[in-house]
């Protein structure tokens, strides 16, 4: 018995589900790197 007043599963996923992840991803480890650049030009100056 089944209801017409109830929808079925949609599958969304699509190829590019996860692209937004892994570009925040990128974008982190860009980050964490330009930072580390910095800290050693930083630290070169004090000492």
């Amino acid at each position: 018995m089944s209801n017409a007043l109830i929808a079925g599963p949609i599958d969304t996923a699509t190829p590019f589900s996860g692209a937004g992840l892994l570009d925040s991803g990128t974008q982190l480890v860009l980050a964490r790197q330009e930072v580390n650049g910095i800290t050693q030009i930083f630290m070169r100056e004090v000492s």
